[in-house]
This record gives structure tokens, sequence and C-alpha cells, in this order.
């Protein structure tokens, strides 16, 4: 890294110059792509907000079923609320603004 980042519009500015911090052992692939696909160098081949949570909420919602499967010895039931509540009906957007970004980062 070239320089230690405590700002959002620090990253803003590396980004759009063309760096890009190398996936760390810990990320985990699904996450890895996204974080890439909203690094795209055009900024029109990114995915929007809204598809970039669907997608983090997917992941969120298939890591749950996996982790309760293993773990509550009851054959991997689902869990209620969360990422699997916020998909439809009159709450979704404003779970949805709730989970929006509140940095202020705008890449272009």
């Amino acid at each position: 890294m070239p320089k230690m980042l405590h700002q959002c519009d620090d990253w803003a500015d590396l980004i759009a110059g063309g760096y890009r911090p190398q996936r760390s052992n810990c990320t985990p692939e699904l996450v890895w792509c996204l974080i890439e696909d909203c690094w795209h160098a055009d900024p029109l081949q990114r995915p929007s907000m809204q598809e970039a949570l669907e997608r983090l909420q997917q992941m969120a919602e298939e890591q749950a079923e996996a982790v309760i499967g293993l773990a509550s010895g009851k054959g991997g039931k689902k869990l209620g609320g969360g990422a699997v509540a916020a998909k439809g009906g009159a709450g979704a957007e404003a779970a949805a603004a709730a989970h929006a970004p509140s940095c202020g980062c705008v890449i272009s």
C-alpha cells in the first residue's frame, strides 16, 4: 500500500488513478469478485449500488445457511429476518437505504 489511508477520499483518488490492492487470504472469492467488479476501469461496467447490495445479501444468506446448517444441529434451518427479510415488500427500500454506504465515496 503506497501510504496509510484514513479517509475515504484517499481510496477514491488511488482507485481512480489505477491502484488496486492485492487480495488478502481471508477475503472470500465471491467478495473479491464483487470488489473487482466495483473497481472496473470503465464506470459503465461497474455494478449499480442496488446490484452490489443484492449480491452482498445473497452472499450473507448463503453464508448464514452454511453456518446454521453446520452449527445448529437442526439440519440447516434458515434464519429469519436480515438479508432474507429485506428482499421484498414495503420495507425493502428502507432496508436498502439503511445499508447504503454513508462515507460519500464516489469513484468515477
